[in-house]
């Protein structure tokens, strides 16, 4: 299972070479990884501090009945195919926050076993096994999938989608092409952005087709299936959207809007470095390490994406394309570039970031450690395995310290806190999920000389705000006067700049 599959149209594939007795193994593999992705998705805040976008969702459409889930879209934060089961989940057990994210942790553990399907078809072994494995410990996954949006089931629609796509390459025929469609089209029912992973492969099947290379060595019909695979898609997608259709493109053509508030001009979200520095701040350790961290991993990564353009240019295209696509679509639209935008291809990076280290280790034991045996080679590749293991599973335990956002414990705050007449408010983000969610009557501040009208009338204010990106963006004026005021609490959450903060004003008004 260790020799590696020439790039050509009489490749035997890899997944079909083995044994019957590497079939079975190959099978107890995946069970396991799927259970301890379970095991290791369960615990933690489960059932506890959902965030405003999960808040955001539930009363905006989860609440609603069936039909609306087919035929509207009121904004980009409805994810159709996760609703759809979100919906089934709160039906069948009840309004909890562990049964509104219960589909975003089975498909995060099944998309473990998509992966370990898709590497071991494409990868040597123990290149298989690690990717699998840093995925299955990944804090970044386990947090999303104690995340009732639709993101890890993108990240498995997109890797089966490529999975079936690499098959029909392999001349697996036309079940091979029928099922990328299908599943392609749910990943764009899952979440819009996947219409750009159709676009990637789009754009290498028109390469495949007309390379000199693969119209010498494969048929005609073979090199026409991914294109097949691709329009099937568009016609399933369209036929899945056909109820919102207007909705999405209205939407679409606007402003960027969240929340319910357009917010016109430059944002801090479109801009790639502070698409950066939010990576860097999800690895929660110093930021000077952080972006260390962040160089050495991109220099690994042109490595390993180098040795995938060796093994098979196609492979290499699927894994790198749909990223770049992506990006330059956000970046050429004017919209939010956020790094979860980027989760579904965590399983082409890791493959990517694998082989590169690999190969890396390959070199030094060439070249600095001279002559060194085949053994030192491996020892390297092991230490190296361990290393990066180690500290994933270093930063993993964060995903069960914090809640996302500890609304919750700011309400109880305020609610102890505050005496007689005095007034507790709300302001940006921090207004949906205390009026909608919790059920708070703490009326909404969205300015500066709105504030001061109240300070007039009450002996002290307290102004709740969370997310101070979008404060920002919504209403300069009011943000700038929260940073300049005295903060009173604080309650940490593990989304990034999520923490919900207490802020409290004295005010002119009568003592009652």
């Amino acid at each position: 299972m260790t020799e590696r599959r020439r790039p050509d149209a009489t490749a035997v594939p890899l997944a079909s070479a083995g044994t019957p007795a590497d079939a079975g193994r190959d099978r107890r593999v995946l069970v396991a990884f799927v259970a301890i992705a379970l095991v290791l998705r369960l615990p933690g805040h489960l059932n506890s501090g959902l965030w405003f976008d999960e808040i955001w969702l539930l009363v905006e459409t989860i609440r609603g009945p069936f039909r609306e889930l087919l035929t509207t879209f009121p904004s980009d934060n409805h994810h159709p195919l996760y609703s759809v089961f979100a919906w089934l989940t709160v039906r069948a057990f009840g309004e909890h926050p562990w049964t509104l994210r219960l589909p975003a942790v089975l498909f995060g553990a099944a998309s473990i076993g998509m992966l370990w399907r898709l590497a071991l078809r494409v990868a040597p072994r123990d290149e298989a096994t690690l990717a699998t494995a840093l995925l299955c410990v990944s804090y970044h996954h386990v947090w999303f999938s104690q995340n009732a949006r639709g993101y890890t089931m993108l990240l498995f629609w997109t890797l089966a989608a490529t999975h079936y796509l690499v098959r029909v390459y392999d001349g697996d025929g036309r079940r091979a092409w029928i099922g990328y469609g299908i599943c392609l089209a749910l990943a764009t029912f899952t979440h819009a952005s996947a219409v750009l992973v159709g676009v990637a492969h789009a754009l290498i099947g028109v390469a495949v087709i007309t390379s000199s290379w693969s119209a010498r060595s494969e048929s005609a019909e073979r090199r026409w299936a991914p294109l097949l695979g691709v329009v099937l898609a568009g016609i399933l997608s369209l036929a899945l959207h056909a109820g919102m259709l207007g909705d999405m493109i209205h939407f679409f053509s606007t402003t960027n809007r969240g929340a319910g508030v357009v917010i016109g001009g430059e944002s801090e979200w479109t801009s790639l470095w502070w698409t950066l520095s939010a990576v860097v701040e999800s690895l929660g350790v110093p930021a000077l390490l952080g972006y260390g961290t962040l160089a050495l991993g991109s220099g690994i990564v042109l490595v390993g994406a180098a040795v995938w353009f060796r093994r098979d240019w196609r492979h290499a295209l699927l894994f790198v394309l749909p990223v770049v696509v992506t990006v330059a679509a956000a970046i050429g639209s004017g919209r939010s570039l956020r790094p979860r935008f980027l989760f579904h291809f965590g399983g082409f990076g890791l493959l990517i970031l694998v082989a590169g280290v690999f190969a890396t280790s390959d070199w030094v034991s060439r070249h600095v450690v001279l002559g060194a045996p085949d053994r030192t080679t491996l020892w390297l590749k092991r230490f190296a395995a361990a290393l990066m293991l180690l500290a994933s599973l270093a930063i993993l335990p964060r995903a069960y310290l914090l809640p996302k956002q500890d609304f919750e414990g700011a309400l109880r705050y305020v609610q102890e806190a505050r005496r007689d007449g005095e007034l507790v408010t709300v302001a940006g983000l921090a207004a949906l999920p205390y009026r909608d969610y919790y059920d708070a009557d703490f009326p909404e501040v969205v300015s500066a000389a709105e504030l001061d009208r109240l300070l007039e009338a009450y002996p002290a204010v307290y102004v709740l705000s969370t997310i101070p990106i979008f404060l920002e963006s919504a209403s300069f004026d009011l943000a700038a006067r929260l940073v300049d005021s005295r903060e009173v609490a604080r309650f940490r959450g593990s989304l990034g700049g999520g923490d919900v903060v207490v802020y409290r004003f004295e005010g002119g008004g009568p003592t009652r």
